[in-house]
């Protein structure tokens, strides 16, 4: 069955990406017309939801590299080739989500409130720069961008091991959840798989 699934995927991927590039544009026209229709308490549930949400996409974005780094093979291999497959609509998504996880929870509340946009809790700071650090990678998640940063590309999107362990102090300042648990082992996961994939290749030819 799973087999059957892949295939379809694969085959399927030109259609599946533009039915997923109609789904981006009613999110972005249901986003703007939520400042006219919906409540600041509306605001923040949706803006919770999409940063749950968005967290889940980022953890499912980082497996395939950790996989391949830590050279999981066997049943797992076809999961992964199909992460790879989409990975950048999934990186495109969560990117977007989090976007309207700002807007919603911090923007448009401060202007409905018109509070002091300079005053952030400890862990809105981490998450601020978490998506600062992810707008780049969001701009250059395109094959234009991959051929002419060449291997700048690959620094760049780098970035994402630090991400991580920003969205894991982001949320673990609020409160300590399944949430933050999850994103502390996938970090650290992250994290001994770069230690492990050095020791077993130290001077890698096409890095």
């Amino acid at each position: 069955m799973f087999q059957s699934l892949q295939q379809f995927l694969l085959q399927k991927k030109i259609i599946i990406v533009k039915v997923w590039h109609l789904l981006l544009i009613a999110w972005l026209v249901f986003l703007a017309l939520s400042t006219q229709l919906l409540s600041i308490t509306s605001w923040i549930w949706w803006g919770t939801k999409s940063a749950t949400i968005s967290l889940i996409v980022f953890w499912i974005v980082l497996l395939p590299g950790m996989m391949k780094r830590f050279q999981i093979v066997g049943w797992l291999l076809p999961i992964r080739t199909l992460l790879l497959l989409y990975r950048r609509q999934l990186g495109v998504t969560m990117y977007l989500l989090a976007l309207t996880h700002w807007g919603w929870s911090r923007l448009l509340p401060l202007i409905a409130s018109s509070s002091n946009p300079w005053l952030f809790n400890p862990f809105e700071i981490f998450g601020l720069i978490a998506f600062t650090l992810l707008t780049p990678l969001f701009f250059t998640s395109n094959d234009w961008s991959v051929r002419h940063l060449g291997k700048q590309w690959n620094t760049l999107h780098s970035l994402v091991y630090v991400v991580i362990w920003l969205l894991f102090f982001h949320i673990a300042l609020q409160e300590v959840s399944w949430k933050a648990l999850v994103t502390l082992i996938v970090a650290s996961l992250e994290f001994f798989s770069l230690i492990w994939a050095k020791v077993l290749n130290p001077f890698p030819k096409n890095p």
